[in-house]
């Protein structure tokens, strides 16, 4: 990992004190601990994960093949989701974010039929007891990092937008124009809360674990 979900080129840093947490794997850090952040976005990675290796081909043919199996068949589109719905226990961004939080072959083949409880007819949602916390934590991350990226790029459009609305004039392409700014601050309202609460369920899954004492959040 070298950038933040907004693309920024991350810096090495040395933690000052041991209140840091890795916000892609979640892990806590000690003080003096070596990371990478972006301090515009306020996006700190680990050691360890700003110097992981590229996924293995058989893992990302694995990951394509059960997405197709469900209904994913082109991934060269884009996918669109909707928020909170689609992180819900039954959202296709949940599914994907647990996909993509397996990081073997095996683990793939292993879990699919708990990602995708939803797609069978009779398929059960799974327990909390039966989702690995390790990964539920990584999924989450995921999401929390989809969701931070995407309000990166509204809360952009949306300040290009009012800076521009002086040039709508005053009559009713004005009102307009102030209802479309309405509705970028709500989209902006949903996004953070749909961070927010992921990385809630991600801190929760990875105290679950054991990985890391209480101290060790940010």
């Amino acid at each position: 990992i070298h950038s933040c979900p907004a693309g920024h080129e991350l810096e090495p840093f040395e933690t000052p004190q041991d209140l840091y947490r890795c916000n892609f794997c979640g892990a806590g850090q000690a003080k003096g601990a070596q990371m990478h952040a972006c301090r515009q976005c306020d996006w700190d990675v680990c050691s360890r994960c700003a110097a992981s290796e590229p996924a293995d081909p058989l893992l990302i043919s694995t990951r394509a093949a059960c997405l197709s199996r469900h209904g994913w068949g082109n991934l060269k589109e884009s996918l669109l989701f909707s928020l909170p719905q689609d992180a819900r226990p039954q959202g296709a961004l949940l599914a994907l974010a647990r996909l993509l939080a397996l990081r073997s072959a095996e683990e793939v083949e292993e879990c699919e039929h708990r990602i995708f409880w939803m797609d069978k007819p009779d398929g059960v949602r799974p327990e909390p007891k039966d989702l690995d916390s390790v990964q539920e934590q990584r999924a989450w991350r995921l999401i929390a990092m989809w969701a931070r990226a995407a309000m990166l790029k509204s809360g952009a459009a949306a300040s290009e937008f009012v800076d521009r609305l002086g040039e709508w004039g005053m009559d009713w392409k004005r009102d307009l124009a102030e209802s479309i700014v309405s509705v970028m601050i709500g989209e902006l309202a949903v996004l953070d809360g749909a961070a927010k609460s992921a990385e809630r369920r991600a801190w929760r899954r990875l105290r679950k674990s054991g990985l890391v004492p209480r101290k060790a959040e940010k």
